[in-house]
């Protein structure tokens, strides 16, 4: 057991559903914990399909803070001198406010929340429905402004109403067009169309029950579990992926199709498919066949995944109209489901072209609504910092080696689906493809802005000095060689002097076009070197900053570092074999390392065994570690450090500092980063 993390308790964990589709947590953000709960709730409306809830909460008027005259203002303001039936406060005197409803977690995410009683040792668990943030709304605030500009209209409108009734009016004949699926498309992705259908969901009166009520007493007792069901006795999932079934993304369609592993095992080839790309989204080929019960054969899976899934970087995404079937709407905010699918297409194909995609670029072609938009981005993407929505998984090369012809068809298909595309979304291909490149690289050079500035074009300009002066100094040798020639020569033989002369000629022009060439062939040696250089220097730093980096992502980070820098500073043809062998020119060092079961460990991992502070001697017992087991407790790696160094780190936040710069925690066990996943 890790010292660092005992377990203090073991409880039972009881799952219970009886109010799962009905129980919210509110939340009050502007109003603090001390405030007493017991104004008076007038009135309660809810909007379920939206999550939208509205109440209207009584205000103390003989309370010695109210100022009544300033209520009666606001009042006055709102609903005019003489309120009606229709008027906001009735009473003339603003006598109650209101509360409006905001998510505060998408939906997508709130399957991860739930509500947890412990009572007499045992721990009940209740999924939540929905979290909503309640704040004051102040539309009444709008109604008044509306008045007073129709009562001026009004005043306006009457001395001049007699002179147009006396005018004669022309009158327009105008021939509607029939709309066609463009302009429809438009206009349901419009926002105005948005919110009219939001508004045709019609609110639902509540009744408010305080705390202490038998109705709140009655609900509290459905988030007991009354009747104990299915018992789990048997654990046969490993750890991992017992994790990962915890962690995987939930099912959004309306058909409320459940993933159960053990059900999974029952299904065809075609249906353990199917389900596993609606609830995971986006797979890697090597993970689906994990998954999948019976252990068939490459070519039937594949066979299978191209009717549900297209490829997107070596990985299978799901398709759009698998994920959103016909005559569906968006669960956010009800656009129908062929729209969304023209977007998601859009998305995917904006992936195959570049692992980073900005949300404000692809909205503006899309056209769909910001909640939409993020939604199916964060389905195969996850948001990077000044860079913008990056792929979900890295580029999988083994699975587009072994496959070629399974990507030249995904290939066509893409091509197919493309022209299909911008026929609807009239946009260009190139002109994107530019767009996107030009932001890339836009962004990548703010966020490295000082470091392309700092030592890599020192180092150049040092290159480049050095090697001028070695051509300067091996030109003047030769000029002198000639020189030295001319004078022996005319001393030895001054018969013959003007042919001496003839020939010394040619020879220093000889001499002075072989140092021409030297001095181009010397310039691009220097060229090269330099760039060479700079891509050292950039490897470096990058693994004195995060320690351990497979050769994989060195070479992406190499590819943006690239893109970030003006043609010819950096070579833009980056290999494998290139990276590699900068990274050891810059002092790294490929690990030996002792891989997890189960895992492939086909991937280089790098690090600097020596940084240059008092902490390396300890860094170096670690790596070599690694190279004999995958997996360590923390007790155990101070313990090796006494053995083998006869010391350990003075304090815990040294060893905690040594550990954490090549290690990831998980579980009880402390993994050499990159050998798990994250």
């Amino acid at each position: 057991m890790d010292e660092d993390d005992p377990v203090v308790e073991e409880v039972d964990v009881f799952l219970t559903k009886s109010l799962a589709e009905s129980l919210y947590l509110f939340q009050y953000p502007v109003r603090p914990a001390s405030m007493p709960d017991d104004l008076e709730h007038e009135l309660v409306r809810i909007k379920p399909k939206q999550q939208k809830i509205e109440m209207e909460l009584a205000l103390d008027t003989t309370d010695k803070h109210f100022s009544r005259s300033k209520g009666e203002q606001i009042a006055r303001n709102v609903d005019g001198a003489f309120p009606g039936e229709t008027s906001v406060f009735k009473n003339g005197v603003m006598n109650r406010h209101f509360l409006t409803s905001s998510q505060a977690v998408m939906s997508s995410e709130i399957h991860r929340y739930a509500v947890g009683i412990i009572q007499e040792g045992e721990l009940h668990l209740t999924p939540l429905h929905g979290i909503v943030q309640l704040r004051p709304s102040f539309k009444y605030l709008d109604k008044a402004d509306n008045r007073l500009k129709q009562e001026k209209l009004d005043m306006e409108g009457e001395s001049s109403q007699e002179e147009e009734e006396s005018k004669p009016k022309a009158v327009t004949v105008r021939y509607i067009r029939a709309e066609t699926e463009e302009s429809k498309a438009r206009r349901e992705a419009s926002y105005q169309y948005i919110e009219e259908k939001r508004a045709q969901e019609a609110w639902t009166t509540v009744e408010y029950q305080t705390s202490d009520s038998k109705e709140s007493a009655t609900d509290r007792n459905e988030l007991l579990c009354q009747t104990e069901g299915q018992e789990v006795s048997q654990l046969y999932l490993s750890h991992r992926d017992y994790l990962s079934t915890l962690l995987s993304q939930p099912e959004k369609q309306s058909n409320n199709e459940e993933l159960s592993l053990v059900q999974l095992q029952e299904l065809g080839l075609a249906d353990q498919v199917r389900l596993l790309l609606v609830n995971a989204k986006l797979l890697r080929f090597s993970d689906l066949q994990r998954f999948l019960h019976g252990s068939p054969d490459s070519t039937s899976v594949i066979k299978t995944l191209q009717t549900v899934a297209v490829l997107v970087q070596g990985c299978w995404v799901v398709k759009s109209e698998v994920l959103y079937p016909k005559d569906t709407t968006s669960p956010l905010t009800g656009i129908a489901a062929d729209i969304l699918c023209r977007g998601r297409d859009y998305m995917l194909w904006r992936f195959t072209q570049n692992s980073i995609v900005v949300r404000k670029e692809l909205a503006g072609v899309i056209k769909l609504p910001d909640d939409d938009v993020k939604e199916i981005l964060s389905q195969v993407s996850k948001p990077v910092t000044r860079l913008g929505w990056e792929f979900a998984y890295i580029k999988d090369e083994h699975f587009i080696n072994s496959n070629p012809d399974v990507v030249q068809r995904q290939r066509m298909l893409w091509d197919a689906k493309l022209q299909q595309l911008q026929k609807v979304l009239k946009f260009s291909k190139d002109a994107d493809k530019k767009k996107s490149k030009e932001s890339q690289g836009n962004r990548s050079r703010s966020r490295t802005k000082s470091q392309s500035k700092s030592e890599p074009m020192e180092v150049s300009s040092r290159v480049n000095t050095q090697k001028t002066t070695k051509i300067k100094t091996e030109s003047q040798e030769k000029t002198d060689i000639a020189n030295t020639s001319t004078v022996n020569t005319a001393e030895k033989n001054t018969a013959v002097e003007n042919t001496t002369e003839k020939n010394t000629a040619a020879e220093n022009t000889a001499a002075e076009s072989t140092a021409t060439e030297n001095n181009s062939t010397e310039s691009t040696a220097t060229d090269a070197e330099a760039q060479q250089i700079k891509l050292q220097n950039f490897i470096r730093k990058k693994l004195l900053v995060n320690s351990v980096l497979s050769l994989n992502d060195l070479k992406k980070m190499a590819q943006l570092k690239v893109a970030e820098c003006s043609p010819g500073e950096m070579t833009s043809s980056l290999s494998d074999y290139q990276v590699e062998q900068c990274a050891i020119q810059g002092g790294a060092i490929q690990m030996k390392v002792a891989w997890p079961p189960n895992s492939k460990g086909n991937c280089k991992l790098f690090t600097i065994r020596s940084i240059g502070n008092d902490l390396d001697i300890f860094r170096e017992v670690l790596i070599d570690m690694f190279a004999v087991q995958f997996k360590y407790r923390k007790n155990s790696i101070a313990e090796k450090f006494k053995e083998i160094l006869g010391e350990e780190p003075s304090t815990k936040a040294e060893l905690d500092k040594v550990v954490k710069s090549l290690c990831v925690h998980r579980g009880q066990f402390w993994y050499l980063k990159g050998t798990v996943p994250s």
